[in-house]
């Protein structure tokens, strides 16, 4: 109990305990109020209410501060103007901004993206249009190579068969082949050469086979081309030296497929007459 008074009265511990036991001590008490206790928890309890007021206030005040300084710094990286530092002025200001920017901006995007996507298209067209040009060059390319080819292949083939021929024909050795090839639709299939007839269709020979160049070559000689023996009877359908009369030149080129007039007919015609071997 003493010590507890001696605590409230901010007098050093045992001296309440001197005075009692008759010692002589002093201390100072005018700085110390003695009150009834109802008082004190009054006193305390005001105390503790202005300190929660005081700590809501600065708490208050420290949430506007904080908010003035975000509206402040969204006015700035939007780039809006508007006066005051409430969260309302900060809404109202962007809400007009977005409707500004709803009634002119989408219409300068989808013109802005439409005059790109027209460039894109243009541009794409344009290389879809080389690209095709160049594919075009490439075929053309390989077509003229292959027909080349082909017809040095043909070519080769021909000379070796009508070199067999030579000597037993009146005709000169191209102008043999030009008659064959003319007569002739000849194609190199897998560099092999394949006869195909005016239906589009394979000449094959007796065994199913397509004609080979010997075959077909052999019965072109023979079909006219042949030299045919001098003399004898002279009911001759040549006329002298093995030369064609012009009836029996017909039938010649009638045997091949040729009709009289024809641009074929005409053409051999021509051959024969420039190796001097129709009589007239």
């Amino acid at each position: 109990m003493i010590d507890q008074l001696e605590e409230r009265l901010g007098i050093d511990k045992g001296t309440l305990a001197k005075a009692v036991a008759g010692e002589e001590v002093s201390f100072d008490l005018e700085a110390v109020h003695i009150q009834p206790k109802a008082d004190y928890d009054t006193l305390i309890g005001n105390y503790e209410a202005d300190l929660a007021s005081g700590k809501e206030q600065y708490q208050k005040e420290g949430r506007t501060v904080g908010l003035e300084i975000g509206v402040k710094k969204a006015r700035e990286s939007h780039g809006l103007e508007f006066e005051g530092k409430t969260i309302d002025n900060l809404l109202k200001a962007y809400g007009d901004k977005l409707k500004t920017e709803m009634s002119v901006e989408p219409n300068t995007q989808i013109d802005s993206l439409t005059k790109d996507n027209d460039l894109l298209k243009q541009s794409l067209e344009k290389k879809e249009g080389l690209l095709s040009e160049k594919e075009n060059e490439i075929l053309n390319i390989h077509s003229e190579y292959k027909k080349k080819s082909d017809q040095v292949i043909i070519s080769d083939l021909l000379r070796n068969e009508s070199e067999k021929y030579v000597k037993n024909t009146h005709y000169k050795q191209e102008d043999l082949n030009t008659l064959f090839s003319m007569g002739n639709d000849i194609r190199v299939e897998d560099g092999n050469p394949v006869f195909y007839d005016k239906n589009g269709d394979v000449i094959k020979n007796e065994l199913r086979q397509p004609v080979t160049v010997e075959e077909v070559y052999k019965s072109f000689m023979e079909n006219g081309y042949l030299k045919k023996p001098t003399g004898g009877r002279g009911d001759s359908k040549e006329g002298k030296g093995g030369k064609y009369s012009y009836e029996s030149f017909v039938k010649s080129q009638a045997a091949e497929g040729n009709k009289e007039d024809s641009e074929a007919f005409n053409k051999a015609m021509q051959v024969a007459v420039d190796n001097d071997l129709i009589e007239f």
